[in-house]
């Protein structure tokens, strides 16, 4: 028996589709997931299998190696972030001294800042920018007080697999709780992290759950890099996870494509027997099933026995939709990464200077938030704890405990690009200059430099030149001789 609905039904569907947003009507075609969790219950059920593919990517994965380096390029750079030390005194001049003490040690402590001797502070910066864009997160233990160098403060690299997101415990009588390994309290605050100790071994009690020995390490000491995507996130996901399924499968089309041409570029065939006389083919050898097998040369030909004949097979393929698939492929991935397709595939074909510049502005500007990112959740954290540790532990931090808290947040500058048109850019920055609309401490910050390192190098260069006996209005001759806009 077959039943239809009521002329009354379908007015009321009708009319409640009306009054609502398509977009939320579940149907045949957008047919979206109506059980709404929560970001860290996806990411407990998911992140270990995210971050292995992610790794295994990374690895294996042109694009994903790609993006990666491209983030330890343009986010870090060949001289890392820097520290720009610009503290004023109370009448606002620049405290010179204090300034070039603390760039000075901070420089020095760069070439000894791994506790186990192996990386550079630089080189710091760069595995943090691409393990968090990797795993999704990195953590970054501070080891205060013990004398791995003269500023008895060192940083040790911890893998976040360690961190184990399937320990969950609580919540306990205080009201705090552990979630995916980290002990927070009843406002979600991180006061603990809880590492396996099969990886660290550290000497602390050791709390052994499911089986599993974690040792507990003091929020104040772990730096947890991570970029939050919704409220109340506890752990982090790699940057990749919209891509990886997409990269999969460019793989695997590619590698489909690859078989497919190689079998279409080999000429093969079967031997077929007319009867059985006397005199048998055998071929050269037998394959696993029994069958004859006669292995080819260029150039060669070979006699067939009596009542053999060779019969070809000639595979077609047609491989002209493969660069127009790929490319469509890949520009979903620049997407999803939030590089530009030229920049992850190396592919400046059919590009004009307009469309190069617009996509290299806006790719900077995602470096540029980044950088700020890496600035605030990290680097800004280490040299806090630096100069509290070394003012208090230290002799080589001149700055008394009691004065330390003016210095805790000096400024820290980025790499910076060349410009695309050099003599434009200028020329446009020199008018923004006379004009009153850009000031020379902005100009100097886009170039990742401040403005007093600026004059300060100029009054150097002019003491020299005057020194030496050398005239400026000869070095501008020569300029003026060779300027391709005169």
């Amino acid at each position: 028996m077959f039943f239809r609905k009521s002329k009354k039904t379908e007015k009321s569907e009708k009319s409640q589709k009306s009054r609502t947003f398509s977009a939320s009507i579940r149907d045949r075609i957008n047919n979206f997931d109506i059980n709404p969790v929560s970001m860290d219950s996806s990411i407990k059920s998911g992140l270990s299998a995210l971050r292995k593919q992610s790794r295994d990517l990374d690895k294996n994965n042109d694009y994903l190696k790609r993006f990666h380096t491209l983030l330890e390029t343009h986010v870090v750079g060949n001289n890392g972030i820097k520290l720009q030390a610009l503290f004023r005194d109370g009448k606002g001049e620049l405290e010179t001294k204090v300034n070039t003490m603390l760039e000075q040690n901070f420089n020095a402590w760069a070439r000894e800042a791994d506790v186990a001797g192996k990386n550079h502070w630089v080189d710091i910066q760069r595995l943090v920018v691409r393990t968090v864009a990797r795993d999704g997160e990195a953590f970054i233990r501070m080891v205060k007080g013990t004398n791995h160098n003269k500023w008895r403060f060192s940083l040790q690299l911890l893998d976040s697999e360690l961190v184990d997101e399937q320990y969950n415990d609580g919540p306990f009588e205080d009201g705090s709780r552990i979630k995916m390994g980290i002990k927070i309290d009843e406002w979600g605050k991180p006061l603990s992290y809880f590492f396996r100790t099969d990886l660290v071994e550290d000497g602390r009690k050791v709390i052994n759950y499911q089986g599993k020995n974690f040792i507990e390490i003091p929020a104040g000491d772990i730096i947890h890099v991570f970029l939050p995507v919704s409220m109340q996130q506890t752990r982090g996901i790699p940057w990749s996870h919209t891509v990886i399924r997409r990269l999969n499968i460019l793989g695997h089309y590619e590698e489909s494509e690859l078989v497919a041409a190689r079998t279409a570029a080999c000429k093969m065939g079967f031997f077929k027997r007319k009867d059985y006389g006397e005199t048998q083919y055998t071929g050269e050898q037998l394959d696993e099933q029994g069958n004859y097998v006669q292995d080819a040369q260029p150039g060669s030909f070979e006699y067939l026995a009596p009542g053999v004949e060779f019969q070809s097979l000639n595979w077609e393929h047609d491989g002209s939709n493969y660069s127009a698939f790929v490319k469509q492929i890949l520009r979903g991935i620049s997407s999803g990464l939030n590089v530009s397709y030229n920049s992850l595939n190396s592919d400046l074909e059919n590009v004009n200077f307009s469309s190069l510049r617009s996509g290299l502005l806006e790719e900077r500007e995602f470096y540029k938030d980044i950088q700020a990112f890496v600035i605030r959740n990290f680097v800004s954290k280490v040299f806090k704890s630096w100069l509290e540790t070394s003012a208090a532990l230290s002799k080589e931090v001149n700055i008394s405990v009691r004065k330390v808290e003016k210095y805790l947040y000096p400024s820290f500058a980025g790499r910076r690009w060349q410009w695309i048109d050099p003599l434009k850019e200028v020329k446009a920055s020199v008018i923004a200059v006379n004009n009153k609309l850009k000031s020379r401490s902005e100009i100097a910050a886009e170039q990742g430099r401040s403005v007093e390192d600026v004059f300060a190098e100029l009054k150097n260069e002019e003491d020299q030149i005057e020194a030496l006996g050398l005239s400026e209005d000869k070095f501008e001759e020569d300029l003026n001789e060779h300027d391709p806009a005169e």
